[in-house]
Protein backbone atom coordinates (compact mmCIF):
# COMPACT_ATOMS: atom_id res chain seq x y z
CA UNK A 1 0.00 0.00 0.00
CA UNK A 2 1.40 3.94 -0.91
CA UNK A 3 -0.13 6.82 -0.86
CA UNK A 4 1.17 8.83 -4.11
CA UNK A 5 0.72 12.55 -4.77
CA UNK A 6 0.47 14.30 -8.06
CA UNK A 7 4.00 16.01 -8.62
CA UNK A 8 3.49 18.25 -11.32
CA UNK A 9 4.83 22.13 -10.11
CA UNK A 10 6.37 20.43 -7.12
CA UNK A 11 10.14 22.02 -6.54
CA UNK A 12 10.04 21.67 -2.56
CA UNK A 13 8.04 20.16 -0.13
CA UNK A 14 5.92 23.38 0.57
CA UNK A 15 4.35 22.44 -3.59
CA UNK A 16 3.13 19.37 -1.58
CA UNK A 17 -0.38 18.71 -0.24
CA UNK A 18 -2.47 16.36 1.82
CA UNK A 19 -4.29 14.94 -1.72
CA UNK A 20 -3.72 11.36 -2.30
CA UNK A 21 -3.99 8.41 -4.14
CA UNK A 22 -4.32 5.22 -2.29
CA UNK A 23 -2.99 2.66 -4.32
CA UNK A 24 -2.81 -0.62 -3.15
CA UNK A 25 -1.54 -4.57 -3.95
CA UNK A 26 -3.78 -7.17 -2.32
CA UNK A 27 -2.42 -10.42 -1.18
CA UNK A 28 -5.10 -13.44 -1.83
CA UNK A 29 -6.74 -15.03 1.21
CA UNK A 30 -6.50 -18.71 0.76
CA UNK A 31 -7.54 -18.99 4.11
CA UNK A 32 -10.96 -17.14 4.05
CA UNK A 33 -11.74 -17.35 0.74
CA UNK A 34 -14.42 -20.13 -0.74
CA UNK A 35 -16.06 -21.35 -4.11
CA UNK A 36 -18.03 -17.52 -3.90
CA UNK A 37 -16.15 -15.10 -2.28
CA UNK A 38 -12.89 -14.40 -2.81
CA UNK A 39 -10.96 -12.07 -0.29
CA UNK A 40 -8.00 -10.25 -0.46
CA UNK A 41 -6.08 -8.49 2.24
CA UNK A 42 -3.69 -5.48 2.53
CA UNK A 43 -2.23 -3.18 5.21
CA UNK A 44 0.23 -0.18 5.46
CA UNK A 45 0.80 2.99 7.16
CA UNK A 46 1.61 7.09 6.34
CA UNK A 47 2.91 9.67 8.27
CA UNK A 48 -0.08 11.94 9.19
CA UNK A 49 1.89 15.40 8.14
CA UNK A 50 0.10 17.84 5.99
CA UNK A 51 3.49 20.26 5.94
CA UNK A 52 6.49 18.35 5.81
CA UNK A 53 8.27 22.27 6.06
CA UNK A 54 7.19 22.23 9.52
CA UNK A 55 10.34 21.23 11.13
CA UNK A 56 8.59 21.22 14.89
CA UNK A 57 5.27 18.67 14.03
CA UNK A 58 7.93 16.72 11.38
CA UNK A 59 10.62 16.43 14.48
CA UNK A 60 7.61 15.35 17.02
CA UNK A 61 6.09 12.99 14.52
CA UNK A 62 9.58 11.32 14.29
CA UNK A 63 9.82 11.09 18.37
CA UNK A 64 6.39 10.18 18.99
CA UNK A 65 4.72 8.71 15.74
CA UNK A 66 1.86 9.99 13.79
CA UNK A 67 1.28 7.52 11.50
CA UNK A 68 -2.13 6.38 10.26
CA UNK A 69 -2.27 2.69 9.98
CA UNK A 70 -4.05 1.05 7.39
CA UNK A 71 -5.69 -2.51 6.91
CA UNK A 72 -8.43 -3.04 4.00
CA UNK A 73 -9.86 -6.29 2.85
CA UNK A 74 -11.60 -6.79 -0.64
CA UNK A 75 -14.23 -9.15 -1.28
CA UNK A 76 -14.92 -10.45 -4.59
CA UNK A 77 -18.08 -12.64 -5.96
CA UNK A 78 -19.14 -13.10 -9.32
CA UNK A 79 -21.02 -9.42 -9.43
CA UNK A 80 -19.61 -7.59 -7.07
CA UNK A 81 -16.61 -6.14 -5.42
CA UNK A 82 -16.69 -4.69 -1.55
CA UNK A 83 -14.09 -2.43 -0.19
CA UNK A 84 -13.69 -2.70 3.56
CA UNK A 85 -10.96 -0.01 4.86
CA UNK A 86 -10.05 0.28 8.17
CA UNK A 87 -7.96 3.45 9.11
CA UNK A 88 -6.50 4.37 12.91
CA UNK A 89 -4.16 6.44 14.28
CA UNK A 90 -0.56 5.25 16.15
CA UNK A 91 0.70 8.16 16.99
CA UNK A 92 1.13 11.16 19.60
CA UNK A 93 -1.74 13.76 20.89
CA UNK A 94 -2.52 15.77 18.07
CA UNK A 95 -0.61 15.13 15.43
CA UNK A 96 -2.76 13.40 13.60
CA UNK A 97 -3.40 15.50 10.71
CA UNK A 98 -6.20 15.29 8.06
CA UNK A 99 -5.06 13.13 4.68
CA UNK A 100 -7.35 13.42 1.51
CA UNK A 101 -7.61 10.12 -0.39
CA UNK A 102 -9.56 11.16 -3.53
CA UNK A 103 -8.51 7.94 -6.05
CA UNK A 104 -8.09 4.09 -5.37
CA UNK A 105 -6.01 2.38 -7.16
CA UNK A 106 -6.94 -1.55 -6.26
CA UNK A 107 -4.33 -4.61 -7.76
CA UNK A 108 -5.55 -7.88 -7.31
CA UNK A 109 -6.00 -10.98 -9.41
CA UNK A 110 -3.43 -9.63 -12.32
CA UNK A 111 -6.68 -6.52 -12.74
CA UNK A 112 -6.38 -3.14 -11.99
CA UNK A 113 -9.05 -1.00 -11.13
CA UNK A 114 -8.95 3.00 -10.39
CA UNK A 115 -11.89 4.93 -8.92
CA UNK A 116 -12.15 8.58 -8.68
CA UNK A 117 -13.42 9.49 -5.06
CA UNK A 118 -13.70 13.42 -5.33
CA UNK A 119 -13.06 15.90 -7.81
CA UNK A 120 -9.66 16.63 -7.40
CA UNK A 121 -8.83 20.69 -6.46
Amino acid sequence: MVLTQKTENVRSTGDLDNRFTLVVGFHFDNQRSNSTHRLYSANGNHISIENYNNDTKVDLCLSQGCDYVFNMLLTSTVNVRTLSLNVTYGGGVGLNELLVIDALTLHYDGQTVTNQLSNPV
